[in-house]
């Protein structure tokens, strides 16, 4: 809206609407309890995987607790977003954008312009767009499609847990 006020980012170099507030997200917009879990590791994603249509992640740190624990991995889709645009809600791998080195799995709580403003689900745990502000789309690696805990849940049939 034109006539809205906007806050300034200054690290992120975006702004937020100040009606924006993302401390207190209402359950309709991005509450964590109302999101269901990411799919399990699916024999479909486990072939995509082999043939290289996905890649593999770790997850390290606390912040997107209780969705996904530290030492669960992922599979994400590197090419989802050259068909189609990322939506609120999608969970997402990205490149922090002051940090080229650093890889970070967030959600998507809003976008504007092509500008994606990035939540981690567990807020005490989380650096994410709060500090940095808006993501541009190109740090936008792919879309995590499934997760998995190797060794605590049962891999596609014939394989051995921790060996795929």
């Amino acid at each position: 809206m034109a006539d809205e006020q906007y806050q300034d980012y200054s690290t992120g170099g975006g702004s937020v609407p100040t009606s924006f507030s993302m401390d207190n997200f209402s359950p309709n917009h991005l509450n964590a309890d109302n999101f269901s879990p990411l799919p399990e590791l699916s024999w479909g994603e486990f072939l995509s995987w082999v043939v290289g249509q996905r890649s593999r992640h770790r997850i390290e740190g606390r912040s997107m607790q209780p969705l996904l624990q530290p030492g669960d991995e992922i599979l994400y889709h590197p090419r989802a977003y050259q068909t189609q645009l990322p939506q609120v809600g999608d969970v997402v791998i990205a490149q922090h954008p002051e940090q080229a080195t650093l890889v970070m799995i967030k959600r998507v709580a809003a976008i504007e312009n092509q500008q994606y403003w990035l939540l981690g689900d567990n807020r005490l745990e989380s650096t994410d767009s709060r500090n940095f502000g808006w993501v541009n789309a190109s740090c936008l690696l792919g879309k995590v499609q499934c997760q998995f805990s190797p060794g605590s849940t049962s891999p596609p049939p014939g394989q051995k847990p921790g060996h795929f």
